[in-house]
């Protein structure tokens, strides 16, 4: 892309990576299943791919484990939301902590159950 105000080439050195989090069909399935029976069909939505970095899969890759990597809401129905890096972040006290528990425990238990 020579040319323009630049005299010469970007150089671009790659310093961090951030590996792929990928799901593994099986356990996304059965955890979205266990959420289902749990929280009701009306509270569980599907998440297209995103492109956002994420390091959670280090871990499971490190062990050849499978995994689902899921997330949940914390906010009334009708509120301003903003996302989790903007300083007016602040998912409400409730219902994001019982959820975020339920669906954890539901989770685990949905995991445990399969095996």
């Amino acid at each position: 892309m020579r040319g323009g105000p630049f005299p010469k080439d970007p150089e671009i050195e790659l310093y961090n990576h951030v590996p792929l989090t990928s799901n593994d069909a099986q356990v996304a399935e059965r955890v979205r299943q266990a959420f289902v029976a749990q929280l009701g069909e009306e509270n569980v939505e599907h998440l297209d791919p995103v492109t956002a970095s994420e390091d959670f899969s280090t871990i499971p890759d490190a062990f050849g484990a499978p995994y689902c990597y899921w997330v949940f809401g914390g906010f009334v129905e009708g509120r301003e939301t903003f996302p989790n890096h903007s300083p007016f972040f602040a998912p409400d006290e409730q219902p994001t902590l019982t959820t975020g528990t339920t669906a954890a425990a539901t989770a685990v238990l949905a995991m445990l159950a399969g095996d």
